[in-house]
């Protein structure tokens, strides 16, 4: 089983899991915003894809965001706080997978997950 952390009515997240049920691939949504996430796996994820791995500086929340909460962003010891207040800044889909975490939903996992 895979866990798609995002967001339910994201189009990324839709189409993932969408893939995942058509190649016979056992998955879940985690909505962030309904289920809600910890700092704690916040932080993990930042250990393993990083800050800029993780974020996503195209999108609206990001643009809105007064700057001194992308100085926090910024910093590894308020980073995860300020994302988990704002998970829209989290780009997606964050995949949990055979213990691995990747962020987005790209070929090359499409076929070490087929």
């Amino acid at each position: 089983m895979i866990k798609l952390c995002g967001l339910k009515n994201c189009d990324g997240c839709k189409k993932a899991l969408r893939w995942c049920r058509d190649h016979g691939i056992e998955a879940e949504i985690h909505d962030l915003r309904r289920d809600g996430i910890s700092e704690a796996q916040i932080q993990s994820w930042l250990n393993a894809v990083g800050v800029d791995g993780l974020i996503n500086r195209r999108g609206t929340t990001w643009r809105q965001l007064p700057d001194n909460l992308r100085a926090q962003v910024e910093d590894p010891k308020t980073a995860a706080s300020v994302i988990a207040a704002h998970v829209a800044l989290i780009k997606r889909p964050v995949v949990e997978a055979g213990g691995q975490i990747f962020v987005g939903f790209s070929d090359d996992l499409k076929a070490q997950l087929a």
